[in-house]
């Protein structure tokens, strides 16, 4: 199990519904809480392979210009696939 903090920066939006007018749609930035757990399935000629799920929790209000708190929020599951760069002696 895992916990972290991620921030990033939005580049590009499109706007489907634009009601109501407004010219600025959301925040440039936002902050997540990050929650995720990844168990090892196999181990194949050196390779890992993982099975790994996360949660995220925005912390900031991406949208504030409509009045509403408008949070990021999200769940992921995915196969996570490494090797160790390191060799063994």
């Amino acid at each position: 199990m895992f916990l972290g903090v991620n921030g990033g920066g939005l580049l590009f939006y499109k706007v489907i519904d634009d009601y109501p007018k407004s010219q600025q749609y959301f925040g440039g930035r936002d902050l997540n809480l990050i929650v995720g757990f990844s168990q090892q399935i196999f181990t194949l000629d050196g390779f890992k392979v993982d099975l790994d799920s996360r949660a995220n929790w925005g912390l900031l209000d991406i949208q504030p210009y409509w009045g509403d708190d408008t949070r990021n929020y999200g769940f992921s599951i995915g196969v996570l696939i490494k090797k160790n760069p390191r060799k063994s002696t």
